[in-house]
């Protein structure tokens, strides 16, 4: 990451009746919260209403969603970011692949904290990611070489996906997916 770049928190995105994607999250919150005021007698006629109305399927669906997520981010950190982290900075207590699982833990729940984040639309920034996150990052902006590269790349994709009408792409060492 550099200066501009941002990490969204995690927050499946799903098609809703009118083609727009729409957090999932948002939906297991607003059950989650409906069901609290059902338990604690609070619930209004008009929310109840709304309450039965969830479909149980979708809401299941959601929650695979979220789940996938996790583990995914949990799996990608252990594999990955932390495939060479050996000792602790502060303490410099020697890492075993537990301990790697426990904070890729940590960092999936935050990063699935909505109410942290609020919105997916707002990214997450380097200073977030290190301060709140307490996870390191590499800063390519500090080589320019390299900070050229990111760039003129990103200049090229956005003209592509834009001129070719997809809304996202996922681009890996084994492939380029539009979508």
């Amino acid at each position: 990451m550099d200066y501009y770049s941002v990490l969204g928190p995690i927050d499946p995105q799903i098609e809703g009746p009118d083609g727009k994607l729409i957090p999932a999250l948002g939906y297991l919150l607003k059950y989650e919260e409906l069901l609290k005021k059902t338990n604690e007698g609070e619930i209004s006629a008009a929310e109840m209403e709304i309450l039965l109305n969830f479909d149980q399927g979708q809401l299941y669906s959601y929650e695979q969603a979220r789940d996938l997520s996790k583990s995914l981010l949990e799996e990608w950190l252990c594999n990955y970011k932390f495939k060479d982290w050996n000792e602790t900075e502060t303490s410099k207590q020697k890492v075993d692949d537990q301990m790697k699982r426990v904070r890729a833990k940590e960092i999936a729940d935050d990063l699935n904290n909505v109410q942290k984040w609020n919105s997916h639309g707002i990214g997450i920034n380097l200073g977030q990611i290190e301060d709140d996150l307490k996870l390191r990052i590499d800063d390519f902006g500090k080589d320019e070489d390299v900070l050229q590269a990111v760039r003129g790349y990103h200049k090229l994709l956005i003209d592509y996906v834009g001129k070719m009408g997809f809304r996202s792409v996922v681009h890996s060492r084994h492939a380029f997916r539009p979508f």
